[in-house]
C-alpha cells in the first residue's frame, strides 16, 4: 500500500501507470490488474457482484455515504 514498510520502490511505483498510459489497449486491455508489467489474476471474489453489493453496503454504514444501486 504505502508507508515507511511498503515494498517495492518509487521509481518501479511510477513505472506502471507510463507504461499502461504509452502502450497500445490491445497489449494492457481494459479493467485488467497489474503489478510490475505483469497481469495477475484476480480474487475471484471480486466479480460476484453479490460480493460487490455487500461490500459497498459495508462502506456506507460505515461512512454514512449510501451507494446508488
Amino acid at each position: 500500500m504505502g508507508g515507511a514498510y511498503a515494498s517495492g520502490s518509487m521509481k518501479k511505483a511510477t513505472e506502471l501507470p507510463t507504461w499502461v498510459a504509452t502502450h497500445e489497449r490491445e497489449e494492457t486491455g481494459s479493467g485488467n490488474y497489474f503489478v510490475a508489467q505483469h497481469q495477475k489474476s484476480l480474487h475471484k471474489a471480486a466479480n460476484d457482484e453479490k460480493i460487490q453489493v455487500e461490500f459497498l453496503r459495508i462502506c456506507g454504514e460505515i461512512s454514512g455515504v449510501s451507494f446508488p444501486g
